[in-house]
């Protein structure tokens, strides 16, 4: 993988190594090269605004999944509230907020296979 790429990718992905692993997990095998697959990467995240109280938060803060679905869901209007699900570490602090697109990008409900957090509450911790 060419630096150029990877350069490309940091601010969507955060190391190299995890840049390389998700192309070796995913993109491998998704039938695009890898410029092409992480081109479409890129587009998917920029497709989607996250909230202000949901991004880099400067004191902790907590919701339900429910409110971090329906906050995502209002700030992004082309997908409805199940076309994101909120995963969570064992201490309920917020592991990531997946996106559930098609093939083509487009917005589409989660299915089982996007594994979902079991808190009734989830903490989002202090960006330092």
């Amino acid at each position: 993988m060419s630096q150029a790429i990877i350069n490309a990718t940091l601010p969507y992905i955060p190391t190299a190594s995890l840049i390389q692993h998700e192309w070796k997990a995913h993109g491998s095998c998704s039938g695009l090269d890898v410029a092409s697959y992480f081109a479409q990467v890129r587009k998917a995240r920029d497709s989607v605004k996250i909230p202000d109280d949901l991004n880099q938060p400067a004191k902790q803060v907590q919701f339900s999944q429910t409110e971090i679905q329906s906050k995502m869901a209002s700030a992004n209007p082309s997908f409805a509230s199940d076309g994101f699900r909120v995963s969570c570490y064992h201490d309920n602090n917020l592991q990531e907020v997946r996106i559930c697109l098609n093939k083509d990008l487009s917005p589409r409900a989660c299915t089982a296979s996007a594994a979902q957090c079991n808190a009734n509450t989830v903490t989002l911790q202090p960006v330092r």
